[in-house]
């Protein structure tokens, strides 16, 4: 008979003590299951952001350095470091 009714703590509980209680899995339980698993996918997510974020800031940071240098050579009187102002500049609204 399959229960519909039961919360995400009834699941993780039942799902504990099968694992606990069924021969096959009785000394691997602790690797078995929802929490574990969401446990090791966070690591390894956690892994990959690390490894990959220097590089993706790295190609952000030469990107805006070469369309701030090719914005400067059409004559723009823009730079980098303007951005935040011409943000808040626009979100203060008409006067």
């Amino acid at each position: 008979m399959l229960i519909t009714c039961w919360n995400t703590v009834e699941h993780v509980w039942g799902e504990r003590s099968f694992f606990e209680l069924h021969p096959s899995y009785k000394g691997k339980a602790q690797y078995c299951g929802t929490p574990f698993l969401a446990r090791k996918l966070n690591m390894i997510l956690m892994q990959h952001i690390r490894a990959t974020l220097p590089n993706i800031k790295a190609r952000i940071s030469q990107q805006l350095q070469k369309y701030t240098a090719e914005l400067a050579t059409l004559g723009g009187g823009w730079v980098a470091s303007d951005w935040g102002q011409m943000g808040s500049d626009q979100a203060g609204g008409a006067d």
